[in-house]
């Protein structure tokens, strides 16, 4: 569920009395933001490794402002008592196998590795920090590391994520 993939939702929230609050994950650009709030227009949202992103008042709605399409999964809380059932759409969840990049900060090569050999060919891609795709690049399946060359690339942060049929991975890149 939501808390199991981002664990840090639970530090927002008790999940046992919080009537009346909304989590909703969406998409954007290959990334994933989560909202917390009793409404769009009341909450915070986040990305996805919980960094806080935006804010949703009265006079600025964060979901309209960054154009987000319909959540991806919903969790409502009820009145005591907790969660209610999880509404996915049945898209793919970010894996829990551990992807790293190092060095990390680099200023040249940097090397991605998989925790474990992939069964599928993945889809690998560059993100700058607004989740415009830079490069993209296809990796054979069983594949344990790979190294990509950041030395034409401004000093900033990036995402770099594998993803395949059932699988995505993404890993934060600093470049100096």
């Amino acid at each position: 569920d939501l808390f199991d993939d981002y664990p840090f939702i639970a530090g927002l929230l008790d999940q046992d009395d919080c009537a009346g609050t909304i989590v909703n994950e969406y998409e954007l650009g290959g990334f994933n933001f989560i909202f917390v709030g009793t409404d769009e227009s009341d909450g915070m949202l986040y990305r996805y490794d919980g960094a806080f992103y935006c804010e949703s008042t009265e006079t600025y709605n964060c979901i309209e402002a960054f154009g987000f399409d319909a959540p991806l999964r919903t969790f409502n809380c009820a009145s005591q008592g907790g969660i209610s059932d999880d509404t996915a759409l049945g898209r793919s969840a970010i894996s829990k196998q551990e992807v790293t990049a190092f060095p990390n900060p680099t200023s040249g090569d940097v090397t991605i590795r998989w925790s474990t050999k992939f069964s599928e060919t993945q889809e690998l891609n560059i993100f700058d920090i607004s989740g415009r795709s830079l490069k993209q690049l296809l990796v054979p399946s069983k594949t344990e590391s790979l190294q990509i060359d950041m030395s034409a690339y401004q000093s900033g942060v990036y995402f770099i994520e594998s993803k395949g049929k059932t699988e995505r991975h993404i890993v934060k890149l600093i470049k100096q």
